[in-house]
């Protein structure tokens, strides 16, 4: 069972320290809302790719990590990044987030 869903970094991939856990990247970009980075974590979470076979209470646990936002607020951790011009074709920055089971 999921216990809690942590925010652990906003990076490029080649940054990340890790995690002992199970771990969701999710691309962000500038003017990124809330909403879109819920559903970046949602889509992430296919239980198959991460080995768990118990993903009751990632539900609650997304619920409680986005419990004191609104959907169309911008993200603040993509708030420092500066937009991509159009031919960017560099790695994309991504949120971290850890998974805390019970």
């Amino acid at each position: 069972m999921i216990e809690e869903i942590r925010y652990l970094d906003c990076c490029l991939p080649d940054y990340f320290q890790g995690y002992a856990g199970v771990t969701l990247a999710v691309p962000v970009w500038a003017g990124m809302t809330y909403a879109e980075l819920r559903q970046g974590i949602d889509d992430d979470s296919n239980a198959a790719d991460h080995g768990i076979d118990d993903w009751s209470g990632f539900d609650a646990a997304l619920a409680e990590l986005f419990g004191s936002v609104k959907p169309d607020d911008a993200a603040d951790i993509a708030a420092d990044l500066e937009p991509e011009p159009d031919d960017y074709d560099g790695e994309s920055v991504y949120a971290y987030f850890g998974i805390v089971q019970a």
